[in-house]
Formats: C-alpha cells, sequence, structure tokens
C-alpha cells in the first residue's frame, strides 16, 4: 500500500510540474490521473476498478480516446462485451485508431454473431507442407499415418524410412522415433491412447509397439500368426475410452481386442463378403459411445460394429470409394482417407460431405491420401503417401481474417524488465496455442525489443488448481450422495498428482468450506457441510470464483455442482450470465458444470461450452463424467509470456510508452497494442 501511495504522490508531483509549465487545465490534469490509475488497476488484473478510473477520465475529457480505448479493454476483459464494442467503435469514428483496433473488433463482432465452432463442411484452402523429399534427419518417405496433439505438434509415421517423426507447428523437427531396441521395420499405423501414450502397429513384423510420448518403450506385444494374439499383418489401430487397444489383423481378415497391457481379449470377423465379415480390412476408429468403425479396401466399405464385434450396419454404400484406408471419428463428423479419390469429411447433422483432390492455386492433386487429422485449431492435416509430403489447409474463414492477439497485461514488477502476458485466438475464437518465440515480434516505440524470452504462462501443464463451487440449496439436501460420488471422480487419483481442490459453498451466504486441499477425506466432508438455505445471488460466487482462478499459474477449472433450480433473469443478480460466460472465457478459467437435475440445461450447457468447459447430467452422463479430468488437461493453453529488457534513466519516468505484439501463425498475421508509464 505504501508504494502504492508513493507511486501517485510521484505522479501527482510530476503531472503538476508538466502543468505548469504549458498552462495548467485542472480537467486535462484530473483526466490523465485518472488515466493512469486505470492503467496500473488494469495491469493488475483489477478491471472492475481500471473502468471506474477509465469512466473518470472521460468526464473530465471526453474527447480522451486513449482512455476510451483502454476502457473498451476493461469492460471487455470483465465480461462486459457489448460496453466494450460500443466504446472501439466510437473511438473508431472519432478517427483516433488504427486498423488493429478495426480488425479487433471485427473479431469481437465475429464472434459475437458466430458463437458456434465453426463447421468442417466448408471450404479448405491451402496453406502449406512439411516436405519429406529431403537428405537430413527431417526425411520421411511413404507418410502412412497423421496425428495432430493439443499442442499442434504433428506425428508422421513413415513405412520407407521407418519411423516416426514429430513436428511443431512450423514444421521443424521435435524428435525422430525408430521404436527403441526392436525398431521399427514397416511401421503403419498411429494412435494414441487416455494417458499420451502412442500405439504403432508394424507391417512387417507383424507387432504392436506401445511407446511413452517421448518414445521410450512401454510394451509391445503380438507376433506372426493366426491364432488369438497373434497377427497376419496389422493395420489400423485405435483406442476405446478404457484404454483397450483394437487391432486390424488385415492378413487374419478379423479385428482383435488388447487390454491397455496388451493381453488378447476378444477377436470378431474372418474372410468373407458377408456383412460381419471382411476381405481387406484396413482402418479403424471408435466413437465415444464405444462403437467401432472398420474400412475394408477390398470391399471398398466402412462398417460398423457395436463393441462385441456384433455388425450393425455398412455405411455409406451410395459412396463410390477407391480405396477406404484409414478413417476417423471426430465428434460428428467421419474422415476418410480415400486414395487416388482423395479425402471425404462427413457432417452426421447436416448429412453433408466434403471431398478434396485437386487444391491449391495450382490445381494441384493429391496422388494417394493415405491418412488425414484435423487439428485442435481445426487445420485438416493429410498424408500423401506417393508425395512424401504433409498437405496442410486451414477453413476458407481464417484465410481472410488475421489473427487475434491480445495483450493482456504488463508486469513492470523488476523493471527495466518488462513481462508481457498475451494470448492468441482464431477468428471464430478458438484458443491458438503452442507458438513459439519465432512466431511473435514486440516493438517499444516502434524499436525492435531484442532479445526477448518466450514463456507459456501455464508452467506444469499436469497440475490442476480448482474450485468445486457448490450451491447449498435447499433443494441440493437430496443430492448429497449424488454430490459426494460425483466430486469422488475428479478426486480419485488426486494423491497422484499435483491437484489442489478449493471447495466455496453458498446460499444467501459464500464461505469456503476448505482451502486448498489434496485430502479427499476433507475435501468431501466440506462439500455436504450441513449448511442449506434459499440462494440469493448465483452470479458472486461464480464471478469471484473466475476472478480467483483467473492468474493461477497452474491449469485451472471451476467444477459447478448444481441442481438447476434457479431463474437465469432473477438470480443472476449483480453480473448477468452472459458477463460470467465471458469473464470466464477471456480469462482462460474453464467452467464444467454437473447438474443433478434438467432444470436450465440449455443455458448451463452454453455456459460450460463458451468457456472451452463441459456440461454433464449427473444422472445421464455418468460415465463421461468418470473421464472430466481427462477433459480439463485437454483445455487449450495459449496464454504466453514475453520478457525483454528496455533501455531506462531517471528522465523517462511517468512517461507513456506504446507496445505493439505480432503474431504469425499459418500464414496469418495478428497484431496487439498497448503501453505502460515507465516507473
Amino acid at each position: 500500500m505504501i508504494k502504492i501511495i508513493n507511486l501517485f504522490l510521484c505522479l501527482f508531483n510530476f503531472s503538476i510540474f508538466l502543468y505548469s509549465q504549458k498552462g495548467f487545465d485542472i480537467n486535462e490534469y484530473r483526466a490523465e490521473e485518472n488515466f493512469k490509475r486505470g492503467i496500473y488497476y488494469y495491469n493488475e488484473t483489477k478491471y472492475l476498478s481500471a473502468i471506474e478510473f477509465f469512466i473518470k477520465a472521460l468526464q473530465y475529457k471526453p474527447n480522451f480516446d486513449l482512455a476510451r480505448i483502454w476502457l473498451g479493454n476493461a469492460y471487455y476483459r470483465a465480461g462486459y462485451i457489448e460496453n466494450a464494442i460500443f466504446e472501439f467503435n466510437t473511438a473508431i469514428e472519432n478517427g483516433s485508431t488504427d486498423n488493429t483496433m478495426r480488425n479487433k473488433l471485427n473479431n469481437l463482432l465475429y464472434r459475437i454473431g458466430n458463437p458456434q465452432k465453426i463447421s468442417l463442411i466448408q471450404n479448405y484452402v491451402y496453406n502449406r507442407k512439411i516436405d519429406g523429399n529431403r537428405w537430413d534427419s527431417r526425411r520421411f518417405i511413404q507418410p502412412i499415418s497423421v496425428y495432430v496433439d493439443k499442442e499442434l505438434n504433428i506425428y508422421v509415421l513413415s513405412v520407407e524410412t521407418a519411423s516416426l517423426h514429430i513436428f511443431d507447428l512450423n514444421g521443424n523437427l521435435i524428435k525422430k522415433i525408430t521404436g527403441g531396441k526392436k525398431s521399427f521395420k514397416m511401421p503403419y499405423s498411429l494412435a494414441f491412447d487416455f494417458n499420451n501414450n502412442i500405439i504403432i502397429s508394424d507391417l512387417k513384423t507383424d507387432l504392436v509397439h506401445k511407446l511413452r510420448k517421448d518414445g521410450k518403450p512401454i510394451l509391445m506385444f503380438g507376433g506372426t500368426g493366426t491364432e488369438p494374439g497373434k497377427f497376419l499383418g496389422p493395420e489400423g489401430i485405435a483406442v476405446d475410452n478404457e484404454n483397450n487397444i483394437y487391432v486390424v489383423d488385415s492378413g487374419n481378415c478379423r479385428v482383435q481386442k488388447f487390454s491397455p497391457d496388451g493381453k488378447f481379449l476378444l477377436e470378431f470377423g474372418s474372410k468373407g463378403e458377408e456383412n460381419e465379415n471382411f476381405l481387406k480390412p484396413s482402418g479403424l476408429s471408435i466413437d465415444e459411445n464405444g462403437f467401432i468403425y472398420v474400412s475394408d479396401i477390398a470391399l471398398k466399405k466402412i462398417k460398423k460394429f457395436d463393441k462385441y464385434g456384433n455388425f450393425i450396419e455398412t455405411l455409406f454404400d451410395d459412396k463410390n470409394f477407391y480405396s477406404p484406408r484409414n478413417i476417423h471419428i471426430l465428434k460428428n463428423y467421419f474422415l476418410i482417407a480415400d486414395g487416388r479419390n482423395g479425402l471425404f469429411i462427413y457432417d452426421f447433422d447436416s448429412d453433408n460431405w466434403l471431398n478434396i483432390l485437386r487444391y491449391n492455386y495450382n490445381n494441384d492433386k493429391f496422388l494417394y491420401v493415405s491418412d488425414l487429422f484435423i487439428s485442435p485449431d481445426s487445420s485438416l492435416v493429410v498424408s500423401d503417401l506417393y508425395k512424401n509430403t504433409i498437405e496442410i489447409f486451414i477453413p476458407e474463414s481464417y484465410k481472410y481474417s488475421n489473427l487475434e492477439v491480445e495483450i493482456e497485461h504488463i508486469d513492470l514488477s523488476k523493471y527495466p524488465k518488462v513481462a508481457l502476458y498475451v494470448s492468441a485466438w482464431t477468428k471464430d475464437g478458438t484458443p491458438v496455442s503452442s507458438l513459439k518465440k519465432e512466431n511473435f515480434t514486440i516493438k517499444e516505440l516502434n524499436v525492435p525489443m531484442m532479445p526477448f524470452s518466450l514463456y507459456e504462462k501455464i508452467y506444469n501443464k499436469n497440475k490442476i488448481l480448482t474450485i468445486f463451487l457448490v450451491e447449498k440449496s435447499e433443494q441440493m439436501k437430496n443430492f448429497e450422495e449424488e454430490l459426494k460420488k460425483a466430486a469422488s471422480f475428479f478426486l480419485q487419483d488426486i494423491l497422484k498428482t499435483e491437484d489442489l481442490v478449493k471447495v466455496v459453498n453458498f446460499h444467501t451466504l459464500t464461505w469456503t468450506g476448505s482451502d486448498y486441499d489434496y485430502s479427499q477425506l476433507r475435501i468431501l466432508e466440506s462439500l455436504t457441510e450441513d449448511n442449506y438455505s434459499k440462494i440469493n445471488d448465483l452470479s458472486l460466487p461464480i464471478y469471484n470464483s473466475i476472478t480467483e482462478l483467473m492468474n493461477k499459474l497452474s491449469r485451472r477449472a471451476l467444477i459447478f455442482f448444481t441442481t438447476g433450480d434457479f431463474d437465469v433473469e432473477k438470480d443472476f443478480k449483480k453480473y448477468p450470465i452472459e458477463v460470467c460466460k465471458n469473464y470466464a472465457r477471456n480469462n482462460h478459467v474453464p467452467i464444467y458444470i454437473i447438474n443433478f437435475t434438467d432444470k436450465n440445461e440449455k443455458e448451463l450447457k452454453e455456459l460450460a461450452k463458451s468457456t472451452y468447459g463441459e456440461y454433464y447430467n449427473y444422472f445421464k452422463d455418468i460415465k463421461k463424467l468418470k473421464k472430466i479430468r481427462d477433459s480439463i488437461i485437454k483445455y487449450p493453453l495459449n496464454q504466453y509470456i514475453l520478457i525483454y529488457e528496455t533501455a531506462w534513466e531517471k528522465k523517462f519516468s511517468n512517461t507513456w510508452r506504446q507496445i505493439t505484439v505480432e503474431a504469425n501463425y499459418n500464414k496469418l498475421t495478428g497484431k496487439a497494442t498497448s503501453g505502460y508509464f515507465v516507473p
């Protein structure tokens, strides 16, 4: 507090001096003083306080458009999107902004008008490629399988080179894996389990390899033969929700199921053209309900089975597939790599198809599509077996829009070292994660700041700080046992992790049941504390919990236990539900909602979805609820810390310095401006 007072006194004395030199205008002086205080609170992430001071600055000086822009920024970060749009638009109409602000406003308007994530059934445009026709460590020949992880790293499995290459999003080689002591001979298919282990089939050795993500072998199973557990040419691989491994045993015309540790469990199929049989099975995928899909190259068909191997139906009989080699289920989409016919994407909801064979302005043509995958940022990644390339496409809507880059706040605590907290999003609001130092440039007063360091804000990606927000309404008393069981799904492995959980209970009052803790017993006891009453205001505990979590340097999540028995209009009193939603999303706090009834499902689903969380109906989604921690771990991380050292002399104190950060990604560019007063 003393430091704050001293800072304001220094600013006051300096400002008095300035105004004594140029003719004192009390209103202009007060406007600038309030603006400086607003900047201070903004960079302390106290956005509601910042809003108050920016408003005061504008009251003293209505044409102070720099204060207006920062007021819009503070409104945006506090969750008041409509207010932010008004202030940005006013500043633009006053002619006081550049294209950066116009792009920011356009992206914001686009996102509000298009709140859902983009559909895959749209035009894709060619973006770039990773070329395997090289003579260095990046060389890969005959890429047969491809995968993209949540960090946007691209995994390329190569037949002839007998290796797995891992590239970052810029195409730089991270690692090359050859299989350890029992090296790959003819690797064919690639999958990941829910523990981020890599599963690879080897067509020549008749083995299946299970590796850690760093390439260290865990186990191998299989071998040549026709008996259960043996293979004659293992091809497609998939993993179910229990981490069981399914393998297409192509030579034996069957599919085999194995436990996570490689023990044989069951088989189905044999040679034949009947519904339940195969001639040349190849691709394999499993949806979230456990249904199994197998593509057959010889029959040119895709068949659906239940988890026990019972035939259900043949899909897409009206399609003239050439060679459906690899298939993937991605939510409501079915992806098919069809050799010389290119690729197909089917949308179950709209019953629409997308087919790509030719691409690029040169009308290039795929020679043989061996696999395809949709990355977390909606890029389409395709392997061409004969070209030895990975071709990457982006949604057409991305091509005509810049990235949205935000300088969220600036830390000057170690000045002249400056720390910029930056985030990046696509036009539709999808977080852009795993950017590298080479993707950024920084300018201060239009001078490039070099060198600078890049860090991801979340330094421990496997640790989760969680608030259990528990509605202690009179109705919740009827669900005490269900509440404990629902919480136990998250807590079951807490001693094996570094997770910490805080319990916040609320009705007319809000209180801490237990502070951040790892004791399952203490947490469960505080959840079911016998203190129930009428709910007063839902918005306060939600908004305050987001405020507490948003600056934590770990993964964070807000898990809201509710009966859904409230009025959205009346019970979100201080902060409307839309403000809570925007506040959580803009500050990277996913909300996971566990509802013990069917009430207000639509509103609660939207609250969870828009913050990149999940909604669970306890009685309908118990299976998904058991995987809640896995869902939190998948939350995309798109916050970065850029640190550089600036020039400083005492004479610079109290002067304004403008900062520009530019990010380049997928041939798209985003730019953000911010600034600070020199301490």
